[in-house]
């Protein structure tokens, strides 16, 4: 049986490889695969990776994981389950204009590459990361997606695992104080619970 730090290598230079959106392959610096642990507990999902990972050559996710961090005490400190981090699209999507978020089609062609990271993960928990990861998740695991907004950590079960989406960094600021102080205190006790 082959490793499974063996298969995500092989992967990632797939996803390195990869040239099925011809307009995110022209405004790339390079592609972002995921990174982590191989036999992760946690995968975290961003909608894509951030422009410091794609110019640093980072894993997906590593920012977001860093900026959710700076915004939550507490979260990432102590003893930390094995963590995965990704994103939906291996490529920063861009315009003419700089960042955009992803379109559908291009969350469909690289559908591909985040299902064999969790076939090859088997995480116990799955956090997608944002409004547009989560309704994406959920949409693909459930077949249907349940109304996510505003993000509330809720738990969706699946035969494999658990599903909690959490709020992005910039969901979490435009909250109103009140809402924040909720969120953070939500994601202050997931994060004990899944020690992330």
């Amino acid at each position: 049986m082959e490793d499974a730090a063996i298969k995500l290598a092989q992967l990632a230079d797939e996803v390195r490889a990869c040239t099925r959106c011809p307009e995110l392959v022209a405004r790339r610096l390079r592609p972002v695969p995921g990174d982590g642990h191989a036999h992760a507990h946690v995968m975290l999902v961003a909608a894509a990776p951030y422009g410091d990972e794609e110019r640093g050559g980072r894993p997906a996710g590593a920012s977001l994981l860093g900026e959710l961090a700076a915004l939550v005490s507490g979260l990432g400190q102590g003893e930390r389950a094995p963590l995965y981090t990704t994103a939906l699209v291996k490529c920063v999507p861009r315009d003419e204009n700089g960042p955009r978020d992803a379109l559908r089609e291009e969350c469909e062609r690289c559908y591909g590459y985040l299902s064999r990271e969790i076939s090859i993960i088997t995480p116990h928990v799955l956090v997608p990361v944002g409004e547009d990861a989560a309704a994406y998740m959920l949409a693909k695991l459930l077949g249907e997606c349940p109304d996510v907004r505003p993000i509330c950590l809720r738990v969706f079960e699946t035969p494999a695992f658990r599903v909690t989406p959490v709020p992005s960094p910039a969901e979490l600021r435009a909250q109103s104080t009140r809402e924040r102080k909720a969120s953070i205190e939500q994601l202050r006790a997931l994060a004990s619970r899944i020690q992330l």
